[in-house]
This record gives C-alpha cells, structure tokens and sequence, in this order.
C-alpha cells in the first residue's frame, strides 16, 4: 500500500464508512443487474463491519466474524425471500451467538442472540468487575 492509500484510509471515519455502506445498499436495491446488486452488497457489509471496528465494537475483523455476519444475512435473506413473519425469522436462528451451540431459549437481537448459560456468565462479569 503507497502513501496516498494509507491517507485516505486514515481520513475514514466510521461516519463516513456507516454512509457508505447505506449509499451501497440503496446502489444494490435499484440496481437491476444481479452482479452488481452483489457487488454492492459487498461493499456495504465491509465498510459496516470497518466502520464498527472503528468504533471499537471489536479488535478485529476475523474469519469466524466474517462467517457469522454471512451466516445471519443468509437467514435474513432467506426468510424475507419466503416472506416468513419476524417471529419466524427469528426462530431460524437457533445458535447462541457467544457460544455457538444450538438452544431452545435465546434471547435475540437483530443480528445476535445469547443463551442462558452465556447470558449468566456476561452478568457474573459484569458484577465481578464492580
């Protein structure tokens, strides 16, 4: 990477990558052609996932990251494809997102959901570090 490009990414703000990334899913929702609508796609999960990195929301972008966000948009996808209701799509998802093992109970959120067991342990942390 030259000079330029390193000033450039050092000038990015997660502000600036948040616009983007919503500038590329508008792209993707108008654009007709497949190809493109994925390309898009693309481009606007990345610069979500770097601009949450630069807010500090995790230390990396890793492999096991990357398969997650991929996993849950593909059941997003899936379900707004079959036209299933927000109750439906969220019990296609049935993997705690801590400890990835598949529960009955979860709590979920728009992109993630934590078991009992996890749910205890965050809290046993949180109280210890009082």
């Amino acid at each position: 990477m030259n000079g330029d490009q390193k000033t450039w990414l050092n000038s990015l703000t997660a502000e600036a990558l948040e616009q983007f990334s919503e500038d590329m899913m508008a792209a993707a929702e108008h654009d007709e052609d497949k190809e493109r609508q994925r390309f898009y796609e693309g481009m606007a999960v990345a610069s979500k996932l770097a601009a949450m990195k630069c807010k500090g929301e995790f230390a990396s972008i890793d492999e096991i990251l990357i398969h997650h966000v991929y996993e849950n948009m593909k059941m997003l996808n899936m379900a707004e494809r079959n036209g299933m209701s927000s109750t439906a799509k969220e019990s296609a998802n049935e993997r705690c997102s801590f400890c990835f093992r598949k529960k009955q109970r979860l709590a979920r959120g728009p992109f993630a959901s934590i078991c009992e067991d996890c749910l205890q342990f965050g809290l046993q942390v949180i109280e210890s570090q009082k």
